[in-house]
């Protein structure tokens, strides 16, 4: 079972990898200047050392999704504030928080879904060294996320 700092990496690894192959500027319609999202896909790409035919692929697999995926994002940011909009509501109960908690748990398992088939789309473009080193990376993020909890757990409240 996956836990939660490997979801939340997967999460951002699957939507962030999306907006960067689906953006203007990879496309091809950009105003030459990258954005952040350009970057972080050109630095993974050049770690990954990523063939311009794979990338072209893994582009297209995203494009492929692209439609489903906004959607899926687009029905997770509602969920998330309209839990955020019952927390805060006045007449707010436990129940309605469930309620809503739920909702964005739904959401959330449809984005997964999403993940599952960009993965297999994507994983078999990649040779097995790029799979070790994408394991590498992802391994790197999960320490990162570790001590940043740590690091929160151990800070003091002012």
């Amino acid at each position: 079972m996956l836990r939660n700092r490997t979801i939340i990496l997967m999460t951002v690894l699957a939507v962030g990898l999306g907006a960067l192959l689906a953006g203007r500027t990879f496309a091809g319609g950009g105003t030459g200047t990258a954005p952040a999202g350009g970057k972080i896909w050109a630095r993974i790409a050049q770690q990954l050392e990523l063939s311009a035919e794979q990338q072209a692929q893994i582009k297209g697999q995203f494009l492929a999704e692209k439609d489903r995926l906004h959607g899926v994002l687009e029905q997770l940011h509602t969920a998330r504030l309209s839990l955020r909009d019952a927390i805060h509501a006045p007449e707010a109960s436990e129940s309605s928080v469930r309620t809503a908690a739920a909702q964005v748990a739904a959401a959330e398992a449809d984005l997964a879904v999403e993940r599952l088939k960009l993965y297999r789309g994507i994983n078999p473009i990649l040779n097995p060294a790029q799979r070790e080193k994408l394991s590498a990376m992802e391994q790197h993020l999960d320490e990162f996320v570790d001590t940043a909890i740590a690091r929160l757990g151990d800070a003091p409240v002012h």
